[in-house]
Parts: C-alpha cells; sequence; structure tokens
C-alpha cells in the first residue's frame, strides 16, 4: 500500500547515496520489510560493476526472499536466481536458470519462465538430459498458455535434443492442445505418430 511505496522511495533514494558495502545492509534489511522487488532493483540497479560485492548481495537477498510466498516474493526469487546463474560457470548455471523459471512460473511470469527455461534448452553446452528437461517443460507451458502454434515450432526446433518419451509426451500435450481449439486435423495426425496410442 501507501506504506509500502514510501518505503520503497526512501531505500531507493537512500541507497543511490551508499556504497556498495552498506547497500548490501539496505537490499537485507528491504527484503525483510517485505518489498522484496524493491530490494532486488537495488542490487540489479546499484551493484553491477562490482562482482564480488554484487555476488555476495545477492545471496543475502536471496536469503531475505526465498522463503516468502507472496508474488512480489516469488518474483523477486526468480529475478535474484536469474541474476545469480548470470555470475556462475555453465554447469551451475543451468540449474538456478531451472529454479528461477520455476519462481517466475509461480508467480505467474509466463514471460520470464519461458525465457529462462528458452536459454537452459538453447544452450549445447548444457547436458543432454537438461536441455531435453527445459524444452519439454517450455514446450508444455507454451500449450498451457493456449499457444500451440508456437509449442509446435519449439517441438520441431528441439526435436533432436527429445528422448523418445519426453517426444512422445510432446506429442501428446500438442494433441490435447490442438484439440482444445477444435482443430482436430492438426490434433489426430500427432496422435497418429504417438506410438504409445493404442490403435483399433
Amino acid at each position: 500500500g501507501q506504506e509500502h511505496g514510501v518505503r520503497l522511495s526512501i531505500v531507493k533514494a537512500v541507497g543511490e547515496e551508499l556504497r556498495a558495502g552498506a547497500r548490501r545492509r539496505v537490499v537485507g534489511a528491504g527484503a525483510r520489510w517485505g518489498w522484496p522487488l524493491g530490494a532486488d532493483e537495488l542490487v540489479a540497479g546499484s551493484l553491477q560493476p562490482a562482482a564480488a560485492l554484487a555476488s555476495d548481495a545477492l545471496q543475502k537477498c536471496y536469503g531475505g526472499v526465498r522463503g516468502l510466498p507472496s508474488k512480489d516474493g516469488l518474483q523477486a526469487k526468480g529475478m535474484v536466481l536469474e541474476a545469480l546463474a548470470g555470475r556462475l560457470a555453465v554447469a551451475q548455471r543451468s540449474k538456478l536458470q531451472l529454479d528461477a523459471a520455476r519462481a517466475y512460473a509461480d508467480a505467474g511470469d509466463r514471460n520470464a519462465a519461458r525465457r529462462m527455461l528458452a536459454a537452459v534448452a538453447g544452450d549445447p553446452r548444457n547436458a543432454p538430459d537438461i536441455v531435453s528437461g527445459a524444452a519439454a517443460t517450455l514446450i508444455g507451458l507454451l500449450v498451457d498458455e493456449g499457444n500451440v502454434a508456437e509449442a509446435s515450432k519449439k517441438m520441431e526446433e528441439f526435436r533432436a535434443s527429445l528422448p523418445v518419451d519426453d517426444f512422445q509426451r510432446v506429442l501428446r500435450s500438442l494433441a490435447l492442445g490442438w484439440f482444445r481449439q477444435g482443430q482436430m486435423d492438426r490434433a489426430l495426425p500427432l496422435l497418429a505418430s504417438d506410438t504409445t496410442v493404442a490403435g483399433p
């Protein structure tokens, strides 16, 4: 409410005048006050140049928001995880990106969730099972949103990386998506190519 806005404005203004080390304390206080997105903005906007300090601040901010069940808390969790992922080696990055995608999805930010999943699925340096899992989840998310045409494009894009089981599951998801839209001419061929669907 209004109190939230006042607190956010004050701490943002103070944050502009503080050194990075002091800003880390402001971030922690902000998270405890219950406006995690404001804390995250301080981190992202103010601490970018100092890598070591920024990583420490992000870790502290994550500790403050990780247990918050609110939409803003989940959104902030996703943002902090995404920022942390950008500072890690590839082998560690994908896990945080997937965690960020889940947090974004739980917060209702489907665009950010799709962006994270696409980043994981599209990075050839990731392990094959990570790529296939992210691709299948991304396609399922698009189908759930009713964007079946885009989901079909993603299936073709990532088809080579999907194991048989994942591919068959994606086919069924796409077929259901087309069925919901009344496009049986698109749904039936997918079911016909699904080897897990018994014939007559």
